[in-house]
């Protein structure tokens, strides 16, 4: 089954897909990220993976635009953030300041983890953070599907990163389940 298809069955499925931003640990993960970002040094921000916005909120003075590969997720650009034509077209509409992910790298397929990167690398003028999960997925249960294609340690993902970053921090690890990255650029 292709990549698309799954995500599109998951935001068809009754509850819809995504994470709960109000439940207090996904609350402390995201004021983690953002107080790494500087949240009030910066005006825009492109959420990659964010479906229907839910993190906007965390975002009231800020440009937010959310991203997501599923047409049916609500996201204000649909398509996979490895695709370099549809990256290159993003480029040319806007630049954020920063790039947020959360909950989505793994979701990729190994061999997109790199374009990934580079793409989110160039439209992110100051840097990206993301939260990304350690542990084989819970949630492809409910489509009989794997979601997460990529599942490695957190050294990996740094150092996938630190291709395309000058500095790139490990800002948490919560062994065998996640672990959160800030990576920056001071050009």
């Amino acid at each position: 089954m292709k990549e698309i298809e799954k995500y599109r069955m998951l935001w068809d499925l009754p509850q819809g897909y995504g994470n709960n931003y109000s439940d207090p640990r996904m609350i402390e993960i995201v004021n983690t990220m953002t107080n790494a970002m500087g949240l009030h040094t910066f005006n825009s921000v492109l959420d990659v993976g964010g479906g229907d916005g839910r993190l906007k909120s965390f975002f009231p003075n800020h440009e937010y635009t959310s991203m997501d590969i599923a047409p049916n997720s609500g996201a204000d650009i649909i398509g996979n953030i490895a695709d370099d034509e549809l990256m290159h077209d993003v480029r040319n509409r806007n630049q954020f300041d920063w790039v947020i992910s959360i909950d989505v790298m793994e979701h990729l397929p190994t061999d997109h983890v790199e374009p990934a990167l580079s793409n989110i690398r160039t439209v992110a003028t100051d840097g990206a953070a993301f939260m990304i999960c350690t542990r084989p997925d819970r949630g492809g249960k409910k489509i009989g599907q794997t979601l997460h294609m990529t599942v490695r340690e957190p050294v990996w993902w740094v150092g996938m990163m630190a291709q395309h970053w000058q500095d790139v921090q490990l800002l948490r690890v919560v062994k065998g389940e996640y672990c959160l990255i800030a990576a920056i650029d001071y050009e």
